[in-house]
């Protein structure tokens, strides 16, 4: 969460910035050789971007390593391989937006000029996030995180301590290790695809991808995700909401304890109401039946 926090924060506020230098245009098919007008954004995006993939030694190579390392000593084979291929798909999409925006043909005309890329305001938080996004791993990874730090907040630290003391050692003995690691080659895998497909847009590569039109089709779908939240899920529950609007709030509530209670108190409201004729010699009858009936009860014949 830490890592996470300065990288994905960084990220955020590149965007900010190469949206803001393109006159909010959104679309990164529209860009491109935004990297020499917007050195500093270029720099900090491809740290942000490379902690965000896990290059070893960057922030988010010490969380998102660990993390991936702990189910494969722990011989969870399926978390790991599905681990490792997101690593490719992470690789593939935040490659595709670095060589898209800051590589190629600048079809945005967008300009260089004797200014700088933004003022100080903008360029300031860039530069703070990019530090720690580059170098938290190093500081924090030894001293903090396997030095009893949490000994009093995670209840498995002796499992942590010893997985440290087997496996990891140390950070730099951690690195060398990674770099043989089935986690690296698939990031070098994701690079390689990524950087074939949109920086050299390699003809056989994008003739392969086209001819995959099930994979294209299921991510345009995405997942079948959006026709589940956007119809079948609105539609049933719709159904579902109707039917208890009929039965429960209609039936029970509105017909039984609303208007039911009311029914039944004008009811009888509307029989009591007869006794009240007007005429004084029915209330002398009713005070004098009343009177015979209070004797009877209370009085002791």
């Amino acid at each position: 969460l830490l890592t996470h926090a300065f990288f994905k924060a960084l990220l955020f506020l590149c965007a900010g910035s190469i949206i803001l230098k393109c006159h909010h245009e959104q679309n990164i098919n529209k860009m491109g050789g935004l990297r020499k007008s917007m050195p500093i954004t270029f720099i900090t995006f491809t740290i942000a971007g490379l902690s965000l993939i896990g290059f070893p030694g960057m922030s988010g190579f010490f969380s998102k390593d660990l993390i991936i390392d702990i189910f494969k000593y722990n011989n969870n084979a399926p978390i790991y391989y599905m681990l490792v291929a997101s690593i490719i798909v992470t690789t593939l999409y935040t490659a595709k937006i670095f060589f898209k925006v800051f590589f190629g043909e600048n079809q945005l005309e967008i300009k260089k000029d004797t200014k700088q890329e933004h003022n100080n305001t903008l360029l300031i938080p860039l530069i703070i996030l990019a530090i720690p996004s580059a170098s938290i791993g190093w500081i924090l990874f030894d001293t903090s995180i396997f030095d009893g730090f949490f000994e009093g907040s995670i209840t498995d630290v002796n499992t942590i301590n010893s997985f440290y003391k087997i496996y990891i050692i140390h950070s730099s003995t951690f690195l060398i290790h990674s770099l043989t690691s089935l986690s690296f080659l698939a990031l070098l895998l994701g690079l390689l695809i990524s950087y074939m497909l949109y920086f050299k847009k390699n003809i056989i590569l994008i003739n392969i991808f086209s001819k995959l039109k099930i994979f294209e089709k299921i991510l345009l779908s995405e997942y079948g995700f959006s026709n589940l939240s956007n119809s079948l899920i609105p539609v049933n529950i719709k159904k579902v909401s109707s039917l208890l609007w009929k039965k429960f709030d209609i039936t029970i509530i509105d017909n039984i304890f609303i208007n039911g209670s009311a029914n039944i108190i004008s009811v009888i409201s509307s029989k009591i109401r007869l006794i009240q004729t007007g005429y004084i010699y029915h209330y002398a009858f009713t005070m004098i039946i009343g009177l015979l009936f209070f004797l009877i009860i209370f009085y002791d014949f």
